[in-house]
């Protein structure tokens, strides 16, 4: 059977194609939770280098150059 006539039977069946559609929603849910998992923990360690930056008394825009964090960020960093 070439690939055209499977692609057809594999649309013809709706079972099939919900658990596709099912399965790639669920993938992309997972990819999407990683990725927002990833960043979260991306700027967890920016905030924590940029703090020991402030204990080492380096100053705001070496500190912004080093982490990409804004001049706001580091203040609020400051503060606590």
């Amino acid at each position: 059977m070439n690939i055209a006539r499977k692609v057809e039977k594999f649309m013809r069946d709706n079972n099939l194609v919900q658990y596709y559609d099912l399965e790639a929603s669920h993938q992309y849910e997972i990819k999407d939770s990683y990725d927002t998992g990833k960043n979260e923990g991306t700027q967890l360690e920016r905030c924590n280098i940029a703090r020991n930056l402030l204990n080492l008394n380096i100053d705001i825009p070496t500190i912004m150059k080093s982490t990409g964090l804004t001049k706001q960020e580091i203040m609020k960093l400051q503060e606590n």
